[in-house]
């Protein structure tokens, strides 16, 4: 046997009976390659419920498995639930249990263990776990939907769930214009301002009375729902527009991820940020109406079609319109 071959098995052998935890020390896609700080972290590796649960009862007790053996005490300081719910936390093992003191109230919950929780041997928790679940039927698996619009001038929340006005009103309202609690009116009774104002290159900052906040009752897959997304001008003269920029909000941070609020940012080629029918690269307004007193101009459809999904793939059953006014 070649001698390179001999030092290389004898540099294996000795990582095998040298250390106290050499099971977890090596690799099994790369044999004999050593796992250090994160191979031998605990970790959370189920939970029940899991996150995104529906119907959960209200005496279930939540229970967390990890990888390996952890620390009680701390694990059970480590845990919470929210809203905050007084009850018993134990370890069995690789199991925390916790067992609430009252019945669980039929509403959204989210359970968290910190990076404070501990295993056996005293490390950390490799990463903080969270699961969002909801008891009884509150919250049902419905189908996606849009459950608030308005404008990011209004203060209209970036996150769910979001109220409305049941009469609407302009880009100095304080809500949302509507929720899906509330019927949907003329576009003429939500109004918002175009950001450029017809300065030229002045025009071109973002203004914020023109970005449009839509709301969503579930996680949505943020890419095919952006892709879904349009705003055209419905009175003459007719215009392009283009999505400039947007933002998602409302997260999750756990699979299958996904997010509940986006604001929209547009671009219209008559505005005179980059010169007249030109966008620019830095545009990020819809033009202001030069006669805000003429009703129905310019008027603005919003629409967001069945492509748009959730983050378990399920789409909206209808095409969403929201028809809007510059004033």
């Amino acid at each position: 046997m070649k001698l390179p071959r001999l030092i290389a098995l004898a540099a294996t052998a000795w990582l095998l009976i040298s250390g106290p935890r050499c099971s977890e020390a090596v690799s099994d896609e790369i044999f004999g390659a050593p796992l250090f700080g994160a191979g031998d972290a605990p970790r959370v590796v189920n939970s029940t419920p899991v996150t995104g649960s529906f119907g959960v009862t209200r005496n279930q007790v939540l229970t967390l498995e990890f990888n390996k053996p952890v620390n009680s005490a701390k694990c059970s300081a480590a845990f919470s639930l929210t809203p905050n719910v007084t009850g018993y936390g134990r370890v069995f093992g690789n199991y925390f249990l916790f067992s609430p003191n009252t019945l669980l109230s039929e509403q959204s919950y989210v359970m968290t263990m910190s990076k404070d929780c501990e295993d056996a041997e005293g490390r950390d928790l490799l990463d903080a776990f969270y699961a969002e679940f909801a008891v009884g039927f509150q919250i049902p698996a419905e189908t996606p939907a849009v459950q608030a619009v308005g404008l990011a001038s209004q203060n209209c929340p970036a996150a769910f769930p979001a109220g409305g006005s049941s009469v609407g009103g302009d880009h100095t309202l304080g809500s949302c214009w509507w929720d899906n609690n509330l019927a949907i009116l003329t576009a003429s009774n939500y109004r918002f301002r175009g950001g450029d104002d017809g300065s030229g290159a002045g025009a071109c900052a973002d203004v914020n009375t023109d970005n449009i906040v839509v709301i969503f009752n579930r996680y949505m897959d943020i890419n095919a729902t952006i892709a879904a997304i349009s705003l055209t001008r419905q009175s003459p003269p007719i215009s392009s527009i283009r999505l400039a920029s947007w933002t998602w909000s409302d997260c999750r941070a756990n699979a299958p991820y996904g997010c509940r609020a986006v604001t929209l940012v547009f671009s219209e080629d008559r505005s005179s940020c980059n010169g007249a029918s030109a966008f620019g690269t830095d545009d990020f307004n819809l033009e202001r109406s030069n006669a805000p007193s003429t009703p129905g101009s310019p008027l603005y459809l919003l629409e967001i079609d069945t492509t748009a999904r959730d983050a378990e793939e399920t789409t909206l059953t209808n095409t969403f319109n929201f028809g809007i006014e510059g004033d």
